[in-house]
């Protein structure tokens, strides 16, 4: 982050710890609290996305271009070409079965879980084909 940068952060930053809000929707705070809370990252881009529209808006008034620096780099346009759904964490070892696994995990995080459940299981059935394959060669 270069000086100028950082000076902007840093009167954005300001200016939002210095407003009140007279009343708060609930409702809406608890969407933004629940975002934030399962979003690593949240807090970030969120005042990310708010400097960079102060930027555009100053831009759009004033009509006088400026240089893109690296924190500001990102346009409107690019706002959401990575965005892709948060995968939450999963844990293998978890003995409470098919039931518990999340729908919003990968086909591979999946399997790892199935696995890790059924070790025993899994091992046996190795063990039954190999031996099933080792009698059937000897024949």
């Amino acid at each position: 982050m270069i000086e100028a940068e950082r000076d902007v952060l840093s009167k954005f930053l300001r200016d939002l710890q210095q407003t009140r809000l007279p009343t708060q929707d609930e409702q809406a705070a608890g969407m933004v609290a629940e975002t934030l809370k399962t979003h690593p990252q949240g807090a970030y881009l969120l005042a990310l996305r708010c400097v960079l529209l102060e930027k555009q808006l100053a831009a759009a008034q004033s009509s006088d271009s400026h240089s893109v620096e690296s924190f500001l780099q990102m346009s409107e346009h690019d706002w959401r070409v990575n965005a892709q759904p948060l995968r939450q964490p999963f844990i293998a070892g978890n003995n409470s079965g098919n039931k518990n696994i999340p729908t919003h995990l990968l086909m591979e995080e999946k399997a790892i879980n199935f696995l890790g459940n059924n070790a025993m299981a899994v091992w046996a059935f190795i063990l039954a084909v190999t031996a099933a394959v080792v009698y059937f060669k000897r024949a």
